[in-house]
């Protein structure tokens, strides 16, 4: 793929990009409904041509643009270090969640209706691109709120490989076969024990975060959270935590984004059920960071859910590896998910949670 540039004085700019560099928080969340938002993206190009120079490549070169895109942006792929639009992406390696697959769904619907949306211009990239699609996302969350067994987990993984296929018919398709629906299947009945931890804790906090806590309280309020965790045998500092706590310290009269609570969706009674569904995103992001370890061409994490997206850009996620065949990884107490506390609270904090 190429990448061409028109200036305002009408110069074109033909870029072949290698890499471009993620973006951040504040591209995902400020003025994102504007639809002049600029995003500045930065290419990494292994070549440059433009017509002041009879063609003439140039190259390697770094390239810095701003870039305002037709529609809104509406789907996210998560890379390491950030997040791009998915047309910048290299390699065009894709896991998607169940809300990717289902917007397909939709798409395929209105298609047939005459009913396409301006919307659904993103997804139109897809068609364009020789890229290589995964939907083990959307299999091991399952659709009935709970875990799926074996079966329906490779029935789902199948039904959603079939319909990205009607759409998509271009794509390329990650193929399972038993030992590799085995595996998968292996990530639900391995921390089966620890989803049923994590339920158990959202259950018991989530009611402590619902409405904002006052300055006053949020000690004591941090103290039960964490008590919570213990007497669950949870990590403080495993993502369930640390998405309690960000509700927790979000600032005091709620404004920015508020990532961790449009994911969990707190209120003061919790069901089992609503704590799947979050669970389900926060198990995403974690098997996506997981993924990074591997000594393999990247998978991207693509989801239209928003906040999953900036509460991984929140985490500022590195140092993926795997120790004794088990996933390691570090996350961050950022200001973007903790902006009641000052640096030094921060600080202060993750030494807690990491004792």
């Amino acid at each position: 793929m190429f990448i061409r540039h028109q200036t305002h004085a009408r110069e074109t700019i033909d870029i072949v990009p290698q890499k471009c560099h993620p973006l951040a928080y504040a591209d995902l969340v400020t003025d994102y409904k504007d639809r002049d938002k600029r995003y500045p993206i930065q290419i990494e190009a292994s070549s440059i041509v433009s017509n002041d120079t009879a063609g003439k490549p140039k190259g390697p070169a770094t390239v810095s643009m701003p870039i305002a895109f037709r529609e809104p942006v509406s789907i996210f792929a998560l890379v390491d270090g950030g997040w791009l639009p998915p047309p910048f992406v290299t390699p065009a390696n894709f896991l998607v969640d169940r809300n990717v697959v289902a917007s397909f769904v939709r798409i395929r619907q209105r298609v047939a209706g005459s009913d396409l949306k301006q919307g659904d211009w993103w997804f139109e990239f897809f068609r364009e691109f020789a890229v290589l699609i995964n939907p083990a996302p959307y299999a091991l969350e399952g659709n009935k709120q709970r875990a799926p067994s074996f079966d329906e987990f490779r029935l789902a993984f199948e039904e959603a490989s079939l319909e990205i296929s009607k759409q998509l018919p271009g794509a390329k398709l990650v193929q399972y076969e038993d030992i590799h629906f085995k595996a998968a299947f292996a990530l639900i009945t391995d921390s089966a024990d620890r989803l049923e931890r994590e339920t158990e804790f959202l259950v018991r906090t989530i009611p402590l975060v619902a409405h904002r806590v006052s300055d006053s309280r949020l000690e004591k309020v941090r103290a039960q959270i964490l008590s919570t965790a213990k007497q669950l045998r949870l990590k403080t500092h495993s993502l369930a935590p640390l998405a309690v706590l960000s509700c927790l310290y979000e600032k005091v009269d709620g404004s920015g984004f508020l990532a961790a609570r449009k994911l969990l969706k707190p209120g003061t009674t919790y069901t089992r059920k609503a704590a799947y569904n979050a669970l389900s995103d926060l198990r995403a992001v974690e098997m996506f960071m997981a993924s990074l370890g591997f000594n393999r061409e990247p998978f991207a994490f693509c989801t239209c859910d928003r906040a999953i997206a900036a509460f991984w850009c929140g985490l500022n996620g590195h140092d993926s590896h795997w120790e004794n065949e088990r996933p390691s990884f570090t996350v961050s107490l950022t200001e973007d998910l903790f902006p009641r506390l000052g640096e030094s609270a921060r600080e202060n904090l993750a030494l807690e949670l990491a004792a």
